[in-house]
């Protein structure tokens, strides 16, 4: 069945309010045993979020796993520093500052990922847009006032977004209009995870773990062999849904209940359908898994937006969970793919539908 093939599965449930830390808590083995040799940092201050990296080798010195772990780290900062929309000296924030129909010079990995954000936009009709920028900044200046903004409020600015607005050269990339700003919040911080994952390897790791607030890129084998198994959260309350496992590959999960805007007493996600100006409420929590984490972070923030019709679009490789509803009474739609990889776990606050 193709990654487009997708399962309903009722779940009513009552639970606890209370919103778990982390939107995926990786499981890395407990013991390397005496052939592997492993390294863990936990960097502060990266993307505004928990960092954990975990290099392994063949049993040697800690010399290259360490060094592994440092490069991953340094290629994070990098990223973080060229493509954040709220670092003011970023490449990205200079571009946004640019001057109306004057090209901006920038790096050759900036415009790839640019052109792969506009191919996002195309792959999924409209769902992934990082020309946003004008949006998100409308609903995040909303939080904590006593109205949304109103739809006369809302659709001026959605006209400022769209690809229409931006030109894309060989080398520089050029604001048409004096409103238009992109932010790469919605693939940005995968795609940091996959040159700190290239980091690792370069360096000699043989195997490793990368996981920046929850997203998470795998490589290499476990050395008990095994798959390398994780977790997703609860989005309304206390627990997780299921674990799952998988090979050689990225995990990035999206949700309204960790980042939003509270708004006349109701919590908005952080997330802005380009279609309509809105936030994105389809589904509460969205996890794609994906050969990339670049792949996973875009399609995770994609079908957010379009909620279980966009799993039709997932290119193949890509499986998807989404959960939809709300704490009284919600389901799960999921690809077949990602169906075949729940592991039937013993814990107690596992909540995936067939637990007894």
């Amino acid at each position: 069945m193709t990654s487009g093939a997708r399962r309903l599965i009722p779940a009513v449930i009552v639970l606890a309010s209370l919103v778990c830390a982390l939107l995926l808590r990786v499981f890395v083995f407990p013991s390397c045993g005496p052939q592997i040799s492993v390294y863990h940092d936990s960097p502060v201050g990266i993307m505004g979020t928990e960092t954990n990296l975990t290099a392994l080798v063949p049993y040697s010195s800690l010399d290259i796993p360490r060094q592994g772990v440092k490069n991953a780290e340094l290629a994070l900062r990098r990223i973080e520093a060229m493509m954040s929309a709220h670092l003011e000296f970023s490449e990205l924030s200079i571009f946004n500052a640019s001057t109306p129909g004057e090209p901006t010079e920038l790096s050759p990995e900036l415009m790839d990922l640019l052109r792969t954000a506009r191919k996002f936009t195309a792959d999924s009709d409209g769902a992934f847009d990082v020309t946003v920028g004008p949006l998100i900044k409308l609903w995040k200046d909303a939080d904590g006032a006593k109205e949304p903004p109103s739809d006369q409020q809302v659709q001026p600015v959605r006209a400022m977004c769209g690809w229409n607005h931006i030109e894309l050269r060989q080398n520089a990339a050029v604001r048409l209009t004096d409103s238009v700003t992109v932010d790469l919040g919605g693939i940005a911080k995968g795609y940091g995870i996959d040159q700190a994952a290239d980091a690792m390897k370069q360096a000699g790791c043989s195997a490793g773990v990368i996981d920046v607030g929850g997203d998470v890129r795998f490589f290499g084998q476990k050395p008990d062999g095994q798959q390398w198994t994780f977790t997703v959260d609860n989005p309304f309350g206390e627990g997780f849904i299921g674990t799952f496992k998988m090979d050689e590959g990225a995990v990035c999960t999206s949700g309204n209940y960790r980042r939003n805007v509270t708004i006349g007493g109701k919590r908005y996600s952080h997330i802005i359908d380009p279609r309509t100006g809105w936030p994105a409420e389809t589904s509460p929590s969205v996890t794609v898994l994906a050969p990339t984490a670049t792949i996973a972070d875009a399609w995770a923030t994609a079908l957010s937006v379009r909620g279980p019709d966009g799993l039709a679009l997932l290119p193949e490789g890509v499986e998807a969970m989404l959960v939809i509803g709300t704490t009284q009474k919600y389901s799960f739609v999921t690809t077949e793919g990602f169906m075949e990889r729940h592991w039937a776990s013993d814990a107690d606050n596992q909540i995936w539908p067939g637990k007894e």
